[in-house]
């Protein structure tokens, strides 16, 4: 960048300043900010500029940048390395609710996924504070799946410092953690008070905490074991990534030994970030007591932002993949008087059915697949649901889904196969012909424009009219008189 060498008086103007910027990877506090912001939330501050609203905008693309840029993937046999590409721990900063890992999907020979390592989804249900309405919220589903590598640290009380803080007057029934699925306590300071000597229990009580249980997060490059250990930085336990004891340097990646399930010819692989996860909100929203009246509704405010930004949906860093995904066939070709189809007629138990009628007569079914581990939850909706609202799984770009009064249908395509087609609709009231999430591939309607079409009643109006870009036709739909 340019500007003066030094802040004294008639320094030079340079050209080759260096810029260091603090971006980091935290892609949620935008949304965060603004969003309590807008209901007069916020602590300290407020009333954002649309300038400052733009500046937070593009701190959340540079923080996904530098998350691309973290790290690399590599597959070598049946071994995946992680390379740590930056200059610092892989995740580093304040680690509560930090979270890195591996999302594995396995597939077979039919691209059908045979299991997925590192799944997330729905875990809890809770009020939101913004509308008193019940909404699931999501996060790892099995955190202690054996084939899941999560990269993050854990923090801790130990039994000693447990009797010491109750011998200060701190109560008993302190919660230390609350169970994920319920939100009950699950411990207390008094239960780990009664642990014998030597034991620790993990907390997210920061400033109560001295010990560390465990830090398997990636060092840097140059990172040094003697170094390490003056600044009480080690990785716990400390024999991990090499193990160069005194005098020694840590390796600066991680290898995962793979462990495919049987049938297995191929695996998608995304390096993973959250920044903030559920288990963390909830225990802010629920460890708030109110005694302080500054910070009494802190917890539930934090709780309302998480739900209503997106529950800080987990960002892809990396992708690699494992095997080698089957070439697809050429699909069989079909055409009414607008439009030229490709479809799969190798149906099976899951699928679905869209039949196009044109001037020419009925066209043959198209056959519409169930959504693989990418789009499961982009699913149909029927009897008037308006698909506005689905949400994307883990390294896929949140779209909408509609608008009301017309479900819309996405696709999911195996690996090698361009996606062509806009979104398919039905209208509101017309029964879904099969289970649900769709899967389409290959045609050229980019010129056929989404449908409106009224919902029917009985058999009339099982035939709508349906606008292009060049004339009408009528679309049949499943389920309706031949």
């Amino acid at each position: 960048m340019q500007g003066p060498g030094c802040n004294k008086k008639g320094a030079p103007v340079r050209k080759d300043l260096p810029l260091h910027d603090m971006t980091g990877g935290n892609y949620w506090v935008a949304d965060l900010i603004k969003y309590q912001d807008v209901r007069g939330q916020l602590r300290l501050g407020g009333d954002l500029t649309s300038v400052q609203s733009l500046a937070l905008d593009a701190g959340v693309v540079r923080a996904k940048k530098q998350l691309s840029e973290a790290a690399s993937l590599e597959v070598i046999g049946n071994t995946v390395r992680i390379v740590n590409q930056t200059g610092h721990k892989l995740i580093t900063g304040y680690p509560e609710g930090r979270r890195m890992w591996l999302n594995i999907r396995w597939y077979d020979g039919d691209s059908i996924l045979l299991r997925e390592d590192g799944a997330w989804g729905p875990v809890a249900e809770v009020v939101n504070p913004a509308d008193g309405q019940l909404v699931q919220v999501e996060s790892l589903l099995d955190l202690d799946d054996p084939h899941t590598k999560v990269y993050e640290a854990h923090y801790a009380m130990t039994r000693d410092w447990a009797a010491a803080l109750l011998s200060l007057g701190y109560p008993t029934d302190l919660a230390l953690s609350y169970d994920r699925f319920t939100g009950l306590v699950d411990y207390t300071l008094g239960d780990l008070a009664n642990q014998i000597p030597g034991t620790h229990h993990e907390t997210f009580h920061f400033v109560l905490n001295n010990y560390v249980a465990k830090d398997n997060r990636i060092p840097p490059y140059g990172f040094s074991y003697d170094e390490a250990r003056k600044r009480n930085a080690l990785p716990v336990p400390e024999g991990q990534f090499g193990s160069p004891g005194p005098g020694g340097t840590y390796d600066y990646w991680d290898e995962l030994v793979l462990n495919p399930p049987a049938g297995a010819i191929y695996a998608e692989i995304d390096l993973v970030y959250q920044g903030t996860s559920w288990e963390y909100v909830q225990f802010l929203w629920l460890a708030n007591t109110g005694a302080s009246a500054f910070l009494a509704d802190e917890g539930v405010n934090m709780l309302e932002a998480w739900i209503n930004t997106g529950m800080v949906q987990p960002y892809v860093m990396a992708s690699t993949v494992w095997g080698d995904a089957p070439v697809p066939p050429t699909p069989a070709m079909y055409s009414d008087s607008i439009t030229t189809w490709t479809g799969d007629q190798a149906g099976r138990p899951g699928d679905a059915e869209i039949s196009t009628a044109g001037e020419g007569g009925r066209a043959p079914p198209l056959i519409v697949r169930r959504g693989d581990a990418k789009w499961a939850d982009r699913e149909a909706r029927s009897a008037g649901d308006a698909a506005d609202s689905c949400r994307g799984r883990v390294g896929t770009k949140v779209r909408s889904c509609g608008e009301p009064g017309l479900a819309t249908m996405r696709r999911v395509q195996p690996a090698g196969w361009r996606e062509r087609r806009p979104p398919f609709s039905y209208p509101s009231g017309v029964p879904l012909p099969s289970h649900g999430p769709l899967h389409m591939h290959g045609s050229s309607i980019s010129r056929v424009r989404r449908a409106r079409v009224p919902a029917p009643s009985g058999t009339a109006g099982c035939s709508a009219p349906t606008r292009s870009s060049s004339r009408s036709r009528r679309r049949r739909w499943p389920g309706c008189p031949g």
